[in-house]
């Protein structure tokens, strides 16, 4: 999920969220949140908008568009049985949401794991895959197009090197990714940094973190996000089920 302001009333929100299994509503939709009503605690006034029936990658990343008003937002199709790359952007604007305006561009997958974040400025999408996907996309805000595509480890890699999120650092020098193992009894897990500005950014890879978890018991590396105030969030999984955070970094 991700929620975006209403361009044309400060008070109200867009919340999009995807349903990536194949039987169970599939799609990508919105709801809309007022927050006029319940004494600012807001309700919501639409519900489950359908924009596509199509089952989506669960991942959806949210720009604001070069005018510094409206909002673009991106989701990307998925199918297990034929690969895709075909992003699926939206506008959002003063008289609503509009699109998909679809391009077929980047690496070729069949996850439904994949993840993408935009840099702080906007300007490159960075995508991962549980199937080792690692690359990058320039982004026109004005236009809402993709061009560039920057493969930095092949989608598929035998043995997978299974990415599970990302974050961009606020400068964006840097690339952080939670690693997880997807074989039980799941002992491996890390936490990766790459340098953008290295001549090879996968040579750069340095491991800043590294985690056991064995018969039940140890941590598993979650969610990376990039916090108001500048820090990335790394959530662990299984041991915190109230989803404390457990490490950040400058």
């Amino acid at each position: 999920m991700t929620i975006i302001p209403d361009p044309a009333n400060s008070n109200k929100f867009y919340l999009f969220h995807v349903g990536i299994t194949t039987n169970t509503n599939p799609g990508f939709y919105y709801s809309k949140i007022d927050l006029n009503y319940n004494g600012g605690l807001g309700k919501v006034v639409q519900k489950n908008i359908q924009l596509s029936n199509l089952p989506f990658v669960d991942e959806i990343a949210a720009v604001k568009h070069g005018n510094g008003r409206d909002w673009w937002v991106i989701g990307k199709n998925w199918d297990v049985q034929v690969p895709q790359n075909s992003f699926f952007v939206y506008l959002v604007d003063p008289s609503g949401v509009s699109g998909p305006f679809i391009q077929n561009i980047g690496s070729i997958t069949n996850a439904n794991s994949n993840r993408f974040k935009f840099n702080k400025d906007g300007s490159t999408l960075f995508q991962i895959s549980a199937f080792s996907l690692l690359e990058s996309l320039d982004f026109n805000r004005c236009t809402g197009t993709f061009s560039s595509p920057n493969n930095f480890q092949q989608n598929g890699t035998n043995p997978p090197t299974t990415y599970w999120s990302l974050a961009i650092s606020p400068d964006g020098s840097k690339l952080y990714t939670s690693v997880i193992s997807l074989i039980q009894p799941y002992e491996d897990s890390y936490l990766f940094q790459y340098d953008l500005n290295a001549p090879n950014v996968l040579a750069s890879q340095d491991t800043l973190g590294h985690w056991k978890y064995i018969n039940s018991v140890g941590i598993i590396s979650g969610m990376l996000q990039l916090g108001p105030d500048n820090k990335i969030y790394l959530s662990n999984t299984y041991e915190a089920p109230d989803c404390e955070f457990f490490l950040s970094l400058l």
